[in-house]
C-alpha cells in the first residue's frame, strides 16, 4: 500500500531541527493518498513524517510539515518520499 521514491544515493543529511520542511507535488486531480517523507536516524530507526492526507488540489502545491523537534534524533537522513493509499481501497483507480 505504500510507494517509494529512494533518496539514498542524494545523503540528504539534517543535523538540526528545521522550523518545517516539505516538497513540491503535482497533481492532476483528486486522490485518497497520503504523501510523506521517511527518515532514518542514527540508529538505523525509520520515523515517518506526513506531509499531506488527501490530495486535493490540481497543479503543483508545496506541501510541508513539521520534522521531528526533539534535538537528540539528530542527524536525521532524508531516505525516502512516499504516497500510501489506505487499506481496502482496491475500489480506487488513479
Amino acid at each position: 500500500e505504500r510507494a517509494y521514491v529512494v533518496l539514498d544515493d542524494l545523503n540528504i543529511n539534517i543535523k538540526y531541527p528545521p522550523p518545517s520542511i516539505g516538497i513540491w507535488a503535482f497533481s492532476y486531480g483528486y486522490s485518497p493518498v497520503t504523501v510523506g517523507l521517511r527518515f532514518q536516524d542514527m540508529d538505523g530507526s525509520k520515523i515517518d513524517l506526513e506531509l499531506e492526507r488527501g490530495v486535493n488540489w490540481t497543479g503543483w502545491k508545496y506541501i510541508s510539515a513539521l520534522p521531528p523537534q526533539d534535538i537528540n534524533v539528530y542527524p536525521l537522513k532524508l531516505d525516502r518520499v512516499y504516497m500510501e493509499l489506505g487499506q481496502n481501497r482496491d475500489d480506487y483507480r488513479s
